[in-house]
């Protein structure tokens, strides 16, 4: 094995290294006023319709794996309100993949993670559960769940660790995918939920963030590599002289 296969390989090595450690949790805040699509003249420029609000979150997820999220939101009294499911686009084509089914969850448990079969699905809105009261007072046809009635749009795969709605000592509620995390395709994650009012939504597309010390692996490597063929190039030139 000669010795420009070696460097090479070695600065391959250095480079592959850095692309597959693990990424630097995400904080997001709420920036979205409704799903895309899912508009409502009255609200679209109302980010909260009374509370709960949602005030942003954590997302632990590298290029391959999403591991948890956690979204924060204000502390509020009121039981009525319950959580809706958590959706997720782990392509980013604007189609959601996966869904936890935490709709009217409020206890910690495990929830069930459900793959999609459809981009074409039926929802429970926030109409449903609220029709009865002024329209003011929660964001309107903005859906909140998956409608389970149709068991051919999905298929249940497993379960996620969901921490409960409104527990304390602290206002967040988080999704855990396991030891082995959820399967991605590295080009980031788009997730959406809301509440059964839907009068604060999330909808965030997200990117893992390398750490620092993989962007060094990365750049040594690259160096490393760009030496070994600059100065194999010398070399060749010196000896043809």
């Amino acid at each position: 094995m000669n010795k420009k296969f070696i460097t090479i390989l070695i600065a391959l090595i250095f480079m592959f290294s850095a692309l597959s450690v693990s990424a630097v949790p995400i904080s997001f805040e709420d920036n979205s006023n409704y799903w895309p699509t899912w508009t409502n003249i009255e609200d679209d420029l109302i980010d909260c319709i009374g509370v709960p609000e949602f005030t942003g979150g954590i997302v632990d997820m590298d290029p391959n794996v999403l591991n948890y999220i956690e979204i924060a939101y204000n502390n509020y009294t009121n039981k009525f309100i319950f959580p809706g499911d958590l959706f997720l686009d782990i392509d980013n084509n604007g189609s959601w993949d996966y869904v936890v089914n935490t709709y009217g969850a409020s206890t910690a448990g495990d929830y069930a993670l459900l793959q999609l079969n459809t981009s074409t699905l039926n929802y429970i809105f926030s109409n449903n559960i609220f029709s009865g009261m002024l329209p003011s007072s929660y964001r309107q046809n903005h859906p909140v769940g998956l409608d389970l009635n149709d068991t051919t749009n999905y298929t249940n795969i497993g379960n996620v660790s969901f921490s409960g709605w409104m527990q304390p000592p602290y206002p967040t509620s988080t999704f855990d995918f396991g030891s082995s995390g959820l399967a991605l395709n590295g080009v980031g994650l788009t997730f959406g939920f809301t509440v059964s009012c839907a009068n604060d939504v999330i909808y965030e597309q997200v990117e893992p963030v390398p750490e620092p010390s993989t962007w060094l692996m990365l750049i040594f490597g690259m160096l490393f590599l760009g030496i070994t063929i600059k100065s194999r190039e010398r070399f060749c030139k010196q000896t043809t002289k």
